[in-house]
């Protein structure tokens, strides 16, 4: 799934909405996510903390950050798009 959106409060960057949606699908195996946020200041720590409960854990889904993408771990797509090789500003 790839997907770009201008609010943090859409899927994928709401944790309860995404919750919400893979919820319903129940027989889902694995998921995989790549967004970008655009048009919006964005604070890494606050939409990674909200991902980190019981129900990511318990299905073991994880996430990363830099700039504004913000993917599943480990990262399962063919190129990282805005990244310039400084290690640093992941997350």
């Amino acid at each position: 799934m790839r997907l770009f959106t201008e609010d943090i409060n859409e899927i994928p960057f709401n944790s309860k909405k995404l919750q919400e949606f893979l919820e319903s699908m129940i027989e889902l195996k694995q998921f995989h996510l790549y967004a970008r946020l655009f048009k919006y200041s964005i604070d890494q720590d606050e939409i990674l903390s909200s991902f980190r409960n019981k129900f990511w854990f318990d299905h073991n889904w994880s996430f990363g950050m830099h700039q504004d993408y913000f993917y599943t771990l480990p990262f399962h797509f063919d190129h990282l798009y805005g990244f310039d090789e400084d290690f640093n500003n992941v997350k």
